[in-house]
């Protein structure tokens, strides 16, 4: 019995320090190990993850989020997430090493990067999808109605690049 004790014991122990260095990790990496996991556990976060990776976007030629988003970025991860409360549902991509070119939008300082880190957060609800794309960490949407029209120039200019590379110009 002692030795069983012993074991769980251990057991215990290494899984808290593993839990621990989980929490410690950054954003990405921490999603990188949630995409791996989550959808074993979790039935929901894996139906609607492939739901959004399975959207068509009709400005590239019907390519689906999957292929445009994990085309030009390295260490790609998917991750579902849901807040207490809110009927809104998050399907979050995360990559590394994508190249933009966003010179032509002055609200985003020229931002031009060969090696961009990249967070697309779809929000869904319903059946209404809104994409919310960061560039290393910066939000490029303005929640304003008024910036409906330049959300969208940059949203579709965005996943054109992140589907085909950077522009050159």
């Amino acid at each position: 019995m002692k030795k069983f004790l012993k074991i769980l014991i251990g057991l215990v122990i290494f899984g808290a320090i593993l839990f621990g260095v989980y929490k410690l990790l950054p954003e990405h990496p921490q999603s990188i190990v949630k995409s791996i996991v989550q959808p074993v556990f979790d039935s929901r976060a894996k139906t609607l993850i492939q739901e959004v990776q399975g959207i068509k976007n009709k400005d590239l030629n019907d390519m689906t989020y999957k292929e445009i988003l994990e085309k030009n970025n390295g260490m790609t991860a998917w991750v579902y997430e849901k807040e207490e409360g809110n009927t809104v549902e998050h399907v979050i991509f995360y990559g590394k090493g994508a190249g933009v070119n966003l010179k032509d939008y002055p609200d985003y300082n020229g931002l031009m990067s060969t090696s961009a880190q990249v967070k697309i957060d779809f929000q869904v609800s319903g059946t209404s999808v809104d994409i919310i794309p960061y560039i290393d960490g910066k939000i490029m949407y303005k929640s304003d109605a008024k910036y409906k029209d330049e959300n969208e120039k940059l949203r579709k200019d965005l996943m054109s690049q992140l589907a085909n590379g950077i522009r050159a110009d």
